[in-house]
């Protein structure tokens, strides 16, 4: 991974309009969430770190990691060994459809080390995980999650909170 960077609205901007992948973040922000860090895994993946209040106590973060289908980042991200090789294994029902881009999205959960929970689909022909730190964030991911293209809120980055660095890492 290179360097996962302190997010501020020029990164944003400089993130938006450069990278050839999409980054995306949620959109709306939960409530109290901000962006906590934005940078480039391996294979050219794009990671975008958000922060915020956990469900039941602390912090949680949450990694949305967009890749080309096939690439080595998401799966390094999981935590664990995933062998999938692909969308949805072994399973035909998604476990929640999230928006993205305005577009519904099929999300699976894969399986992940006991300290994160993990959800895997594609958006905009790359592959999409959501890396969730505590396992319980996930609970935030419902049928509402929306995320939206850093590249489609271009006019807006300065209402996007953003925070110190996280010093959590999945990789």
């Amino acid at each position: 991974m290179s360097e996962l960077l302190e997010p501020s609205v020029h990164r944003l901007l400089a993130y938006a309009t450069e990278s050839d992948l999409p980054a995306w973040t949620p959109w709306p922000m939960p409530s109290g969430w901000a962006v906590s860090g934005i940078g480039h895994g391996i294979d050219g993946a794009s990671v975008v770190a958000c922060s915020g209040p956990a469900l039941i106590d602390g912090l949680a973060d949450i990694f949305v990691i967009s890749e080309e289908p096939g690439g080595s980042f998401g799966p390094s991200a999981v935590g664990a060994t995933y062998a999938g090789g692909g969308l949805a294994p072994e399973r035909q029902v998604a476990d929640v459809h999230i928006t993205v881009d305005d577009r519904r999205a099929p999300m699976w959960r894969v399986e992940s080390a006991s300290d994160r929970d993990v959800l895997l689909g594609e958006a905009a022909g790359r592959w999409l995980w959501l890396v969730m730190f505590p396992d319980t964030t996930s609970l935030i991911v419902s049928d509402d999650f929306r995320l939206t293209a850093l590249s489609d809120l271009v006019g807006e980055l300065d209402l996007i909170p953003v925070t110190g660095l996280t010093s959590r890492r999945p990789w």
